[in-house]
């Protein structure tokens, strides 16, 4: 008989997103994407079983662990790929015993994640739709990809995540609970105020240029540079753009990441 996986509900997935504190147990990634930049190579979070459904593992909230999606399908269904870095939302031994203490700036965010709600799950996957909506749509403008769920599918499944988020009367402006920094993308909160599929999209047609041009300097940096010329030449492009300083350091340590070798 074949195996039926079992799956996480979205109500399962919100109450661990908000007591793992947004962070990959695998990495400690900040998966809050109000911090994130407004960039390709986002990481959306994901729920990881501990024990994989395959070996019979269940959908429960004690069998489940956030993780950013590079971590999630890294690990499959390796059940002994457990020695988790953080563990609800803290760090673990073995992060202790490898890295030591986390920095001032770490235990900072953490403490501010702290405050995170099962709502705000909502709202970061409506997030995360929208920019998947832009990136389908930066593709199809650059590269003619063509995928068969276009950016405006995309636009209303974030639209749905969000009307979920703004039922939520208990919960108060991301300010007042102190879930900003002052690195946070701003443009976001407008979401909070868009009651109507239209205005949403109004916001999202706001947010899309600054996107764009982030996207078009991230892949002209990482994908179509191939000689130190080239790479130099990139970044100086994105500057002369406006591109910001947080975008730029953040494709130069993604290309590192990705481009440098075992030993390095």
């Amino acid at each position: 008989m074949a195996h039926v996986r079992t799956e996480f509900s979205d109500r399962q997935k919100a109450e661990i997103f908000a007591r793992d504190r947004a962070t990959c147990c695998f990495s400690g990634a900040n998966l809050w994407l109000l911090d994130a930049p407004l960039r390709p190579g986002f990481q959306m979070d994901w729920v990881d079983h501990i024990i994989p459904s395959s070996r019979g593992g269940k959908a429960e909230l004690s069998n489940g662990v956030c993780a950013s999606h590079t971590f999630n399908s890294k690990k499959r269904n390796n059940s002994a790929d457990t020695d988790y870095l953080f563990f609800e939302g803290k760090p673990s031994a073995a992060h202790f015993g490898i890295f030591g203490a986390l920095d001032a700036a770490a235990l900072r965010r953490l403490e501010r994640l702290k405050r995170l709600s099962t709502f705000d799950w909502h709202f970061n996957r409506a997030v995360a739709n929208i920019l998947i909506g832009f990136d389908w749509r930066c593709q199809k403008q650059r590269y003619g990809i063509v995928h068969k769920r276009d950016d405006r599918y995309w636009f209303k499944a974030g639209f749905n995540r969000l009307a979920i988020f703004l039922k939520n009367d208990e919960v108060t402006s991301f300010e007042k609970r102190r879930l900003l920094t002052g690195s946070s993308e701003k443009s976001w909160l407008e979401l909070g105020q868009a009651l109507t599929l239209n205005t949403m999209l109004e916001v999202c047609e706001e947010i899309f240029p600054v996107y764009q041009r982030n996207y078009n300097a991230w892949w002209a940096y990482f994908w179509d540079a191939k000689t130190p010329s080239d790479f130099q030449t990139a970044l100086q492009q994105a500057k002369d753009k406006g591109v910001e300083q947080s975008i730029i350091s953040c494709m130069e340590q993604d290309f590192k990441l990705v481009r440098s070798g075992p030993d390095e």
